[in-house]
């Protein structure tokens, strides 16, 4: 004699759920029948107690329809980079073009130097419409086949600056019209006057031109209807180092600020220039200010990466 018990395997995934199960009178042969019976059905489907459903694998990334890809000689007029959602054609270092189809910073990039400052030319044909980060996906796949790129990413430890108001605020002037003269460039077939001493930093009033030039060797950098992601762009490379916005400043802003010329490393070409360092110009001159910080950012570490992609 026993006493009456249920058994009940449950089991599902992805939304869906089995449960089987049995009701009899307990025997120690009757008890070990009755999970085998079970067990069997959950293996039968593919599971086993205690198991997940294994995952989806994840959909495959697009690519380019044709692609060609080959050396350049850095100089040629060949380096203007051209998106139009059906044509892709651009001319640079290795570095740049895994920077742009990751989403990533240099300084995020750890590979072989040489190979990474190597350059190529690519021009790639794509579906009619194709989205900016579709065409970035399209990349990642060119690099990984033709380049046998693989890398695993590494949380490291940098030096930073954050960017933030100054006590005393952000300096808001009026804003000027937004055309290339209001930023600093000279238009093909024209000249620009000098620029008003009024022009600072102002919330633009959007449409129109917009954009940003910079030029650390000149110690200049002007932005119309530009966001904070620009100019922290430009302060990155004017100090070398990480800079994070801390502004909480959204939308487009027309600026200039004018500081004294620096190096590809932030280093300043004449230590007797009259000109403010880009640390007291940013304050003076914008109403912000760079302080020191330390930055936990995630990494891409380079495992692989051809010095010459395979053939077209």
């Amino acid at each position: 004699a026993g006493r009456s018990i249920t058994v009940a395997v449950r089991f599902g995934g992805s939304g869906e759920e089995f449960v089987g199960g049995r009701t009899g009178v307990e025997t120690t042969e009757g008890t070990m029948r009755l999970f085998s019976v079970m067990i069997g059905i959950a293996a039968a489907t593919g599971w086993a107690l205690g198991q997940a459903l294994p995952a989806t694998p994840p959909a495959p990334k697009p690519r380019f329809d044709v692609a060609s890809i080959r050396q350049h000689v850095v100089g040629s007029a060949a380096a203007r980079a051209v998106q139009d959602g059906e044509h892709y054609s651009a001319a640079s270092t290795l570095l740049y073009f895994i920077r742009r189809a990751y989403g990533l910073e240099d300084y995020q990039i750890a590979g072989p130097k040489a190979v990474l400052d190597s350059s190529w030319a690519i021009r790639a044909n794509a579906a009619p419409g194709t989205t900016p980060e579709e065409t970035n996906l399209m990349l990642q796949s060119l690099l990984e086949e033709r380049f046998h790129l693989t890398f695993h990413h590494e949380m490291k430890e940098f030096k930073a600056y954050n960017l933030v108001i100054a006590k005393g605020g952000l300096k808001l002037k009026e804003s000027l019209p937004t055309d290339a003269c209001a930023m600093g460039m000279t238009p093909v077939g024209g000249k620009c006057g000098a620029l008003p001493e009024s022009f600072g930093i102002a919330k633009s009033k959007g449409g129109g031109f917009s954009g940003m030039t910079t030029s650390p060797a000149a110690g200049l950098t002007a932005g119309t209807n530009a966001p904070m992601s620009s100019l922290v762009r430009v302060l990155r490379t004017t100090t070398g180092e990480i800079v994070i916005d801390k502004t909480g400043l959204s939308g487009g802003y027309d600026l200039r600020i004018q500081y004294s010329a620096v190096d590809a490393k932030g280093r300043p070409f004449d230590a007797e220039s009259p000109l403010p360092s880009i640390f007291d110009a940013l304050p003076a001159q914008l109403g912000m200010r760079l302080e020191p910080a330390r930055a936990v950012v995630e990494v891409m570490v380079i495992e692989r990466v051809d010095a010459a992609p395979t053939e077209n």
